[in-house]
């Protein structure tokens, strides 16, 4: 009996019972019977076996739906959902692409025709795939952003993409397209994988215990099965399209896979370790279970970590920036609602100052704490401050051309101001990087005296925010000069190894960050990293070289080495974090010290706006990477306690 016969027979257990070594036959083509019968299998399956996969809300429907009403499925029909009572739906995960001029969306001038009906040869081609689908799985209702949401309707647009999180999570099953990049093109059709050339049946005789007897073989090559980026892994709208729901049947051009709650598989029939790889820190189980209650600190180290996925993606519209997260958001509100909270947690608090601290207006959900602000968690605000730009990952996603966002979409101090890849610089020293009893102890060298960070769309309080947002802190702040050096060999400067692997290029692909310092009115010099580069102000081997490099205070009193008295720069003191350690020198002589990581922000004085600044950059220094001054850092010597505004 071929794959395609015990398929059809309804043999639920065909995938379920893959041993060791076996594989199953891809279909050559994912628009075949082969193809189709498989995705019901896997379908019905989660339906009838994982209780785990279903909606949280079976009552939940988007406000619009298209209506797959007719047998053959070329016309659909775009309908109020509101009276037509519960109903299971399809949500479409896909690329948009470039090349979609003339491609039919839903305006405010034919939403009456297409409440009519649209037939669905007039629709893009992943469209027209995904209708398909849904013919064949049995679904009659589907979910497409650019048909149910009126596009030219921004405050449509405002109320139904505040709802993302709910129309992906109560999907009956997602239908995800990772490839290809454009709507226009379509998904179903070849198989790389179901080729002759990539597998090869063989008739054997299977051995008792090792397999049903009489199957066939098949030969292909393991290279292949390797993880693969598609054009969907790069889009920042997809992220939480592929977190948020149940149940998600997905289409590359190699194989079919299927992931829900319970079980990731691909076509061939074996679990794939790879499949979503990129999207680990939320794979640890269900995230969003309700039963699943996770330690607060590995749930913010999980947020800080999916900040750092996200930030790889693309956006088409820079205010989108925060919108395209904010069904995780929500979804991670609940969680730390649930959480439980140890001892050993007070390392990621915060310290803010509870009778000044402003809340959010309004609150950011019914009977949530009002605690999101632009990207940043309350209990863990100050610890979410310590980002930088991830430089050797800026040319590997495609961010060759880094700069802050010319639009308004977040203030200065969060990430989610930057367009490229940041990494959160304190997380080797933070919850579960270390043994139990093991944990740094974190002093918090700031005071948080309020953040006013007002939602810009009302219905969406976990997306954008008015370019009103600010924090305003008490801490030490020093003024500074600045200045960026243009070296050809970086050997010359002093081994901060916190700040080499930051900037090394990896495979040699990646992209150096220009050395830049912050220099106090003593004349010492720390490198500092800079959210978007400066062109180079200083050269090597230049007369002003020596005075920028030197932590020592230079002896020289030329012009390049006297301070600025209108210097706009300052530096603030955010955290410190300090942890006994045995350090083993070469020779195996030990010695017992006090290990130091001190963060701190690098400000500009905002022109005409009193005690105002905005954040340029990030500095980090560690007691055992620091050169001969050991446990010394003088930065702050001279800095006055003094409060402050950043926006």
């Amino acid at each position: 009996m071929t794959d395609a016969e015990k398929l059809k027979s309804g043999d639920l257990d065909r995938f379920e019972n893959i041993v060791f070594g076996e594989s199953v036959e891809i279909a050559p083509s994912s628009d075949s019977d082969l193809a189709f019968a498989r995705a019901s299998l896997w379908l019905r399956n989660c339906v009838e076996r994982h209780p785990a996969c279903r909606p949280s809300d079976p009552n939940f429907a988007p406000r619009r739906l298209l209506s797959i009403q007719s047998p053959s499925g070329d016309q659909v029909t775009l309908v109020e959902s509101s009276g037509i009572g519960p109903l299971r739906y399809a949500a479409l995960s896909y690329c948009w692409g470039p090349d979609t001029s003339g491609v039919r969306t839903t305006v405010k001038s034919n939403m009456s025709s297409h409440a009519c009906g649209i037939h669905v040869s007039e629709l893009p081609q992943t469209v027209q795939d995904t209708i398909k689908v849904c013919v064949k799985l049995q679904v009659k209702y589907l979910w497409v952003d650019a048909l149910c949401i009126v596009q030219d309707d921004a405050a449509d647009w405002n109320v139904e993409s505040a709802k993302m999180m709910d129309i992906y999570a109560n999907s009956f099953v997602a239908i995800t397209a990772r490839a290809p990049s454009s709507c226009n093109l379509g998904f179903l059709g070849q198989q790389q994988l179901g080729s002759t050339g990539w597998q090869r049946p063989i008739c054997a005789r299977v051995p008792p215990g090792l397999g049903p007897s009489g199957d066939r073989l098949f030969v292909r090559d393991g290279e292949v099965e390797q993880f693969q980026v598609f054009s969907l892994d790069s889009r920042g709208w997809c992220l939480q399209e592929n977190i948020l729901p149940q149940r998600r049947l997905v289409f590359d051009g190699r194989e079919m896979a299927w992931h829900c709650r319970e079980r990731n598989v691909c076509e061939c029939g074996h679990l794939d370790e790879d499949v979503d790889a990129g999207d680990e820190p939320l794979m640890s189980g269900s995230i969003d279970g309700p039963t699943n209650l996770l330690e607060l600190s590995q749930l913010h180290w999980e947020w800080l970590k999916l900040v750092e996925l996200y930030s790889r993606r693309f956006l088409t519209r820079s205010s989108d920036k925060l919108v395209a997260l904010s069904g995780l958001a929500r979804l991670f509100q609940q969680r730390f609602s649930r959480a439980k909270v140890l001892s050993r947690d007070e390392h990621i608090i915060a310290i803010f100052d509870e009778k000044t601290l402003v809340a959010s207006n309004p609150p950011m959900a019914p009977g949530l704490p009002a605690s999101y602000y632009a990207g940043l968690w309350r209990e863990s605000f100050v610890l979410g401050l310590a980002w930088t730009v991830e430089y050797p990952l800026l040319n590997k996603t495609g961010h060759g051309n880094h700069s802050k966002y010319k639009e308004y979409c977040a203030p200065s101090w969060s990430w989610a101001s930057v367009d490229g890849p940041v990494v959160f610089r304190h997380m080797e020293v933070t919850a579960g990087r270390y043994e139990e009893g093991d944990n740094p102890q974190l002093s918090c060298d700031v005071k948080m005296r309020g953040i006013a960070c007002i939602p810009s769309n009302v219905a969406n309080p976990t997306g954008g925010v008015m370019d009103s947002a600010s924090m305003v802190l008490s801490g030490l702040l020093v003024p500074v000069d600045l200045a960026t050096l243009h070296v050809k060999d970086d050997s010359m400067l002093l081994n901060y190894m916190w700040y080499n692997q930051m900037q090394s290029p990896g495979d040699g692909k990646g992209r150096y960050r220009l050395t830049s310092f912050a220099r106090t009115r003593r004349r010492q010099s720390w490198r500092v990293l800079l959210d978007v580069e400066r062109r180079p102000t200083i050269e090597e081997g230049s007369s002003h070289a020596f005075c920028w490099t030197s932590p020592i205070e230079p002896k020289s009193d030329s012009d390049c080495c006297r301070w600025d008295e209108k210097t706009q720069y300052a530096c603030l003191r955010l955290y410190t974090f300090q942890k006994q350690k045995i350090h083993i020198r070469e020779e195996e002589h030990k010695w017992l010290g006090v290990q130091s990581i001190i963060g701190f922000l690098v400000l500009k004085r905002v022109a005409g706006a009193k005690d105002t600044y905005e954040r340029i950059g990030f500095g980090i220094w560690d007691s055992f990477d620091s050169g001969e001054k050991r446990g010394v850092f003088e930065l702050f010597s001279d800095a006055k306690e003094e409060t402050i505004k950043v926006v």
